[in-house]
């Protein structure tokens, strides 16, 4: 199970799939509003249902979407026009970010920051 996870960077796919076991009934990923970054997976042969079926309720980032304030200077809190903002899910067992700031009970933000209006 992934939620509210950013999976971003400059390949065209920054997340790949493949099953190492013969069964394919092993293989289960439940993906749930997630910010991704996935283009040549989506073709017929892999995953065209990825974005439907694996990745509910995801979304599949552009390079040019805002995101993050500088990612130059490694600063991975959320932009002020960032596409994160209020996407995601409540899990109750996060309940604060990665600065020990409070996540919005209702409408989170993906990723580990949540981004605080000031």
């Amino acid at each position: 199970d992934v939620r509210n996870c950013i999976i971003m960077g400059s390949q065209n796919d920054e997340l790949s799939l493949f099953n190492r076991n013969s069964n394919a009934q092993d293989f289960k990923l439940n993906m749930k509003n997630n910010i991704v970054k996935v283009k040549d997976i989506l073709n017929q042969g892999q995953y065209p249902d990825f974005l439907s079926n694996t990745c509910i309720s995801c979304i599949n980032a552009k390079s040019n979407d805002k995101l993050f304030k500088n990612i130059n200077k490694q600063d991975y809190q959320l932009d002020t026009l960032s596409i994160a903002e209020q996407k995601g899910i409540p899990i109750s067992t996060i309940q604060k970010d990665i600065l020990n700031e409070e996540r919005d009970p209702t409408n989170p933000d993906i990723g580990c920051y949540e981004y605080i209006y000031k």
